[in-house]
């Protein structure tokens, strides 16, 4: 899954911003005026007491893994796979907020949110054959002309925290990070005589200690390129609830679990700056979510006649890129 996720253009945007940030100085890399590696400047101006930032992002969620969802018992050709829901970029945003401490502390706030990731498709059919519902005991319906089906997914991430700068390029940070992930997929008989409808919704609430980190790798004039890495464990309360639905009746599932999850980030930012106080951000993000409920794992997990079902060892990448402004006063 990792190697399918780099393979992305989000990844190879983030790859590019980073390549081409200092072919904007005036001056070049090789110009006598730029800074070492460890330079004399560090993540914030050493006057500046806030720090403020707001970006505009841009997310994509990685490919589910391969899984039969629903099959055509006469035409094993004609199924709904997970695999086959291919996100695209979605547009959020990130606000982030820091308060210096004394000479080397400060106070770091952030947020982001993601809405509304989406994809759908539409599978053809025989009319009035046998579809079969990979469920954990398979559930049958007679089929129309095609299944449509959607996967759907909302981010949502605060943090607070408080770091050190160790030196001029190393900046260290403890905290603790609260991160919801929805998911909501649906599949839909179209022309079929009697209508039948699969839907499943999973929410996850993660919550915990982290660690983080952010080093200056490259400065020049008024550009300048920043590493930064966070990681931990979290308790995740998450659960799920399915409903399959005909015209004669309709049946639910529901599940639960707290699990420990961990989260992953690691991302590059490039700064421009523009005035004494404002500057120019650009970067790439890789986010990390393991062991969460994810939609398209739960099916295989779900008993609509015992009303149970819960599947709680999924993961997901999001894959993305940024820019904004950052005021420095």
């Amino acid at each position: 899954m990792i190697s399918r996720a780099l393979q992305t253009p989000a990844y190879l945007v983030s790859i590019a911003l980073f390549a081409i940030c200092p072919l904007f100085s005036g001056t070049g890399l090789n110009a006598g005026e730029c800074d070492d590696l460890l330079s004399e400047t560090s993540c914030l101006a050493p006057e500046s007491e806030w720090a403020f930032s707001a970006r505009a992002i841009f997310l994509q969620r990685d490919t589910p893994d391969r899984s039969i969802l629903a099959i055509n018992t006469a035409d094993n050709t004609q199924f709904v796979d997970s695999s086959g829901f291919d996100f695209d970029f979605e547009t959020g945003y990130e606000l982030d907020l820091r308060r210096m401490i004394g000479d080397d502390c400060q106070l770091q706030l952030r947020f982001f949110s993601i809405d509304s990731l989406l994809d759908s498709n539409t599978t053809a059919t025989t009319n009035n054959n046998l579809l079969r519902f990979n469920a954990a005991i398979p559930v049958f319906a007679t089929s129309g002309t095609g299944i449509t089906s959607s996967f759907g997914s909302d981010l949502y991430n605060a943090e607070v925290g408080i770091g050190k700068s160790l030196n001029d390029w190393l900046h260290l940070s403890v905290g603790f990070r609260y991160l919801e992930l929805n998911d909501s997929l649906e599949m839909s008989l179209t022309g079929a005589a009697v209508p039948a409808t699969y839907s499943a919704q999973t929410r996850n609430r993660l919550y915990g200690a982290q660690l983080g980190g952010e080093a200056l790798l490259w400065q020049c004039n008024k550009l300048s390129v920043e590493l930064f890495g966070k990681g931990g464990v979290y308790g995740n309360n998450a659960a799920h609830d399915a409903r399959l639905g005909t015209g004669a009746a309709t049946v639910t599932a529901t599940g639960s679990n707290d699990e420990t999850a961990f989260i992953g980030e690691l991302g590059i930012n490039n700064s421009m700056r523009l005035t004494d106080c404002l500057s120019f951000y650009s970067g790439g993000q890789l986010l990390w979510i393991d062991r969460v409920a994810v939609g398209d794992r739960q099916l295989a997990s779900t008993n609509f006649f015992s009303g149970s079902g819960y599947d709680g060892d999924g993961d997901v990448f999001f894959l993305g890129f940024s820019f904004g402004l950052k005021l420095e006063y």
